[in-house]
């Protein structure tokens, strides 16, 4: 990235959109090769975003970090970060917060997302700053409307819409059918997708060693009433293997590897 900041200009800002389960490898680069950046990554829930956005993307003294060096972005830039971290989702979801920022660059992750001219995340990324009247004016359109839903307007699958399960916890949909395993029908109550029932990992991961497929999630069985009576009970939906990682963490050695699961990681 750094051919993209001219000698002698302000650092960023820098939008890098990727997948979740790269971000980490990002921050890793970024610690490694550019350790000047000021880098914030921008995930979680609604709520964990708003607290990002209130305590990172302005210059507050009570929330500025990095004493000299943020007073000294402070002058030089609009926003307290050099780059931001995010996935393609939050970058559609928060599409409003995001597209205010006149970003220097941004960089995608597989970029092969953006060849459908009608895909969301092309939407999302194709922004030109708004002037502050413009912005004045959409807060208080904003303010007449309903909080409207956040969660992915398609499958995180397949990508595909149609009938989506929402997750109670993060904006994840799923179709029931591409879950793993499947679900026969729709749940009652608050559901959690996969993601959000991992467990969270013990600390950062420095490489991967070893991958490996893991044991299928245990079935879950069918409804009665789906299968004819002459073929016997309905079989119990089968999961799929996943792959799982042998990783070393960072600041532990190798005696401390041990295996994670891919949507851990």
């Amino acid at each position: 990235m750094s051919p993209t900041v001219p000698q002698g200009h302000t650092k960023g800002p820098f939008l890098v959109s990727a997948p979740l389960s790269t971000i980490i490898n990002w921050e890793r680069e970024f610690q490694m090769w550019a350790p000047a950046f000021y880098v914030v990554t921008y995930t979680g829930d609604k709520d964990s975003r708003a607290i990002i956005r209130e305590n990172e993307f302005s210059f507050d003294d009570n929330a500025m970090k990095g004493g000299k060096k943020a007073f000294k972005m402070k002058r030089e830039a609009q926003v307290k970060f050099h780059v931001l971290l995010t996935s393609y989702e939050l970058v559609t979801i928060d599409q409003a917060a995001l597209g205010s920022i006149r970003w220097a660059c941004l960089v995608v992750d597989e970029a092969h997302r953006l060849k459908n001219n009608q895909s969301k995340e092309k939407e999302g990324v194709q922004w030109e700053a708004k002037d502050e009247e413009e912005e004045e004016e959409e807060e208080e359109e904003e303010g007449e409307k309903e909080e409207e839903d956040d969660h992915m307007e398609y499958c995180r699958v397949c990508k595909d819409g149609g009938e989506l399960l929402c997750c109670d916890a993060c904006v994840s949909s799923y179709h029931i059918h591409c879950l793993n395993p499947p679900l026969p029908e729709v749940p009652n109550g608050e559901w959690l997708c996969p993601r959000c029932t991992c467990p969270v990992l013990k600390g950062r991961v420095q490489k991967i060693l070893y991958w490996r497929w893991g044991e299928p999630p245990p079935p879950v069985g069918a409804p009665p009433g789906t299968a004819p009576p002459q073929e016997g009970p309905p079989q119990a939906l089968q999961g799929r293997s996943e792959r799982e990682f042998f990783v070393k963490w960072v600041g532990l050695s190798y005696w401390h590897c041990s295996w994670v699961k891919e949507l851990q990681y």
